[in-house]
């Protein structure tokens, strides 16, 4: 029987904790801590209807329908048609009350409107996001935010409704009024490097490119630059300072930034290993997803959201595992300038899981370093790609050298073997002069018999002496004269033969 009531009062245990659950534990304030980290502090309604107000929201039965967050930043997906419900409670056990300021940790959120209760008891409303201008913000702060005061010795509810084309996921945070105001110009400074990294790479690209009219610096150049854009945009850092009372500025812009930058990524990997050469079927899917990135570019302008980012995270499915698959295999083929490539897309991929762990997730512990993870990755990756084109000039620069030293060593080669004729054909010349000069000059002739007197003093025949100071050689014969004067009877028979075949000289005859 004992054991039967244990049993009873177990399971009814068991049923009424669903009803005592479904209300967060509330923040209690410590006055040693400036800032609160709320993951674990709200409880979440979806209301599928976008229909119901706060009064409906104050009643008993939607205050059931209220789930605890479990330790976890919100993140309910894209929610185009509904509006999601935030429940808060904040407990003030000091005597006075205190000036608090509520951060959403994103800028991409459409409409926030938060419900506090005032001195006289009724809901304060305030609404702000990033379809409002800047000046509805308490704080002109680049993230959505909203100021109000904490009643002492007691406990405060607000309720925060969102609603956003995007998706819905966000951090909150709490803080007090001086540390919200006192952190402003670190984070700042952190952002002013980030985009600062951006900015030079940009331009020394550029600058290059103008130098070089290579176009792989200028497709680096348009995909840093559009994904900078984005980052402005996701930062709120456009509506803050370029577009604050144009809100419709900061979603259209976010969404040429984002079609825009995967177009460009997927031009410069093309163009950066040479596709349409090295990787035929590569260079085809490339040329497929760039494609539908322009699509998307068009039609980004056109549709709804809802239905701009189907095709958009379609065409960022595809590309990213493409790229680092086109990096790989240009690796193992020996292009030494993938690692730089495939390293900065590894990097980028890694931070931006770190942060979805966080962020969306809550798997792993909130930091400085998951908050920015994805930051650094995406500033890492800009440099060491901008390196990976300098690696590029530096095998350009190395095949050039190379190209030329070859060229020289040709030119050498052939300078030499234009010596060596040369110096053949000067021994010929210097010797056909030796023999010209040996066979100029006075040569000393015997005025009887004709023979030549040599440099040894010794007399010789002319036939003899010219084949020896030349190249020359003789044959003998017996000109008409001295045949007259030798042999007369044969000179006769000799001459009348030929006047027999001369009729011109037969003439003179007669």
């Amino acid at each position: 029987m004992a054991f039967g009531r244990v049993i009873l009062g177990l399971l009814v245990l068991l049923l009424s904790l669903p009803a005592y659950a479904q209300d967060a534990a509330p923040l209690i304030l410590n006055p040693s801590e400036s800032s609160y980290d709320l993951a674990g502090n709200y409880a979440y309604l979806v209301d599928n209807s976008s229909k119901i107000g706060l009064k409906e929201i104050l009643g008993p039965d939607m205050q059931k329908r209220f789930k605890p967050s479990g330790g976890k930043p919100l993140n309910l997906g894209v929610m185009p048609d509904e509006v999601c419900w935030l429940k808060i409670k904040i407990e003030n056990r000091q005597s006075l009350a205190k000036e608090m300021v509520l951060e959403l940790g994103t800028s991409t959120i459409n409409h926030a409107t938060l419900f506090v209760l005032d001195e006289k008891g009724e809901f304060e409303e305030k609404i702000t996001g990033d379809m409002h201008p800047m000046s509805q913000r308490d704080y002109y702060h680049r993230h959505p935010n909203f100021s109000f005061k904490v009643k002492p010795a007691g406990i405060t509810t607000i309720y925060l409704k969102l609603e956003t084309q995007a998706i819905l996921e966000t951090s909150l945070t709490l803080f007090d009024a001086k540390s919200f105001v006192a952190k402003f110009p670190y984070e700042y400074i952190l952002l002013g490097l980030f985009y600062a990294a951006f900015l030079v790479a940009i331009f020394y690209n550029l600058f290059i490119y103008f130098s070089l009219k290579d176009t792989n610096y200028l497709l680096y150049v348009l995909y840093a630059a559009s994904f900078m854009s984005l980052w402005v945009y996701l930062d709120g850092l456009g509506q803050q300072f370029i577009w604050p009372e144009n809100p419709w500025q900061q979603v259209w812009g976010a969404r040429i930034a984002n079609t825009t930058t995967c177009l460009f990524v997927v031009l410069f990997a093309c163009s950066f290993f040479n596709c349409r050469k090295n990787a035929p079927i590569l260079f085809k899917i490339f040329m497929a997803i760039a494609a539908l990135c322009v699509f998307n570019t068009i039609m980004s302008c056109f549709l709804p959201l809802v239905d701009y980012k189907a095709p958009v995270r379609l065409a960022w499915l595809i590309s990213i595992p493409v790229i680092i698959f086109t990096g790989f295999r240009f690796w193992f083929l020996g292009f030494k300038r993938a690692r730089y490539f495939l390293v900065a897309w590894l990097l980028v991929l890694a931070g931006a899981t770190v942060f979805m762990l966080d962020m969306y997730l809550g798997l792993i512990p909130n930091s400085f370093f998951t908050r920015y993870a994805w930051r650094m990755a995406s500033m890492l990756e800009i440099i060491l790609l901008s390196l990976a084109l300098a690696d590029r000039i530096n095998v350009l620069n190395r095949q050039k050298e190379e190209a030329l030293a070859r060229a020289l060593e040709a030119e050498q080669q052939l300078a030499e073997g234009l010596e060596e004729k040369v110096a053949e054909r000067t021994r010929e010349l210097e010797k056909a002069l030796t023999e010209v000069k040996q066979l100029s000059g006075l040569l000393p002739i015997c005025a009887n018999c004709k023979k030549i007197r040599n440099e040894e003093e010794y007399w010789q025949q002319v036939e003899d002496y010219i084949s020896q100071h030349s190249e020359a050689s003789f044959t003998h014969s017996i000109c008409p004269d001295c045949l007259k004067k030798l042999y007369p009877a044969y000179a006769e028979q000799v001459l009348a033969k030929q006047t027999e075949y001369d009729p011109d000289k037969k003439k003179k005859k007669h």
